[in-house]
């Protein structure tokens, strides 16, 4: 390298050339060392602070894992705005009643009397603080006029809910809700059971044939005035049966007024057309012993179902009437029934 005069030469050019003394060599090399590390701090000195801050923070970042997976840094929370005030002046609503005893109004009587299966109401109140309702009011009732309101409104006053409560404290709020009545299930009882009517013995007592003869005596020392006259017709054969054979005797019933009056027996005597094939027709009563007690009416129906044994004239079944007499007694002692 030629060294420039003296006069033109620069730092770098001074330290290599050498001054008047004419450093050469080992001397110039330290000198050219010295001037470097000068202009290398002067150039950090002209640097801003930004920019070494910036290569302070490059520095000091922690180096990553060798195993070369990239970490997440937790997510910052950073709290929003402030809630705004709550408006004292807008009342609570609870949406959501919790009951601690529910309402449970009964059926309104009106309701059943009318016939009305159904019905639905709606109530808005005010759950306090000891969740009791007050100041209900019906907000809507279906259908009207059959006293669901009124039965609704008296449930609320026993009812008992969960009041609200704000930052752990309980206070007045809001509610409402709606009640539906279904009609209870009425259930039929069954009829009572029959009144036992006491047992009785029915008794066919036998007729004099009104057709036969009547024996006459005469007293002792008389002699009757007896003439002779023409034979006498043949006596017809009576029509009417006096001692019927039964093949199924009329079993009547003991009559209830006879019951409740208390009378232990009776009779009645009824005549009837007997038909060919053995049944009864056409009977009247002909007395009845005591009377107006239902014996007549019993004996009557029961004739309905009695059978005799038909008379037959050259083996055929011939009609006629037939009189007899079916006498009643109860077995068991009868009391009049008590007077209302």
């Amino acid at each position: 390298m030629a060294c420039p005069p003296p006069a033109h030469r620069g730092m770098r050019e001074a330290v290599i050339c050498g001054g008047d003394r004419g450093m050469g060599g080992r001397f110039q090399r330290r000198g050219l060392a010295s001037a470097l590390i000068l202009s290398a701090a002067a150039t950090l000195m002209a640097t801003p602070a930004v920019a070494r801050q910036t290569s302070n923070a490059a520095q000091a970042r922690p180096t990553p894992p060798s195993s070369g997976r990239r970490q997440v840094a937790p997510p910052v929370i950073v709290p929003g705005p402030p809630a705004p005030p709550r408006d004292p002046n807008l009342p609570s609503m609870i949406t959501n009643p919790s009951w601690v005893r529910p309402v449970s109004p009964e059926y309104p009587a009106t309701a059943i009397a009318n016939g009305v299966t159904e019905g639905r109401v709606t109530l808005r109140c005010t759950g306090n603080s000891l969740g009791a309702l007050v100041g209900c009011e019906v907000v809507a009732e279906t259908p009207e006029g059959q006293g669901f309101g009124d039965a609704t409104l008296a449930a609320a006053r026993r009812a008992r809910l969960s009041p609200l409560t704000v930052d752990g404290a309980a206070e007045d709020a809001s509610v409402q809700f709606s009640v539906r009545f279904i009609a209870p299930v009425m259930e039929t009882p069954p009829p009572p059971p029959p009144t036992p009517l006491p047992l009785m013995i029915t008794e066919i007592v036998p007729i004099p044939d009104p057709a036969s003869p009547r024996s006459t005596t005469l007293p002792p020392g008389v002699v009757p005035d007896v003439r002779r006259g023409p034979p006498p017709p043949p006596q017809p054969r009576s029509s009417v049966i006096t001692t019927p054979s039964w093949a199924r005797q009329p079993q009547p019933e003991y009559p209830a007024m006879a019951i409740a009056s208390g009378v232990a027996e009776g009779r009645a005597t009824l005549r009837c057309t007997a038909l060919p094939n053995g049944g009864l027709s056409d009977c009247e009563v002909i007395d009845e012993t005591p009377s107006g007690h239902g014996f007549a009416e019993s004996a009557l129906a029961a004739t309905a179902r009695a059978r005799f044994s038909p008379r037959t004239v050259d083996a055929a079944s011939q009609g006629a009437r037939v009189q007899f007499t079916i006498r009643f007694a109860a077995l068991d002692s009868v009391a009049p029934a008590p007077k209302p």
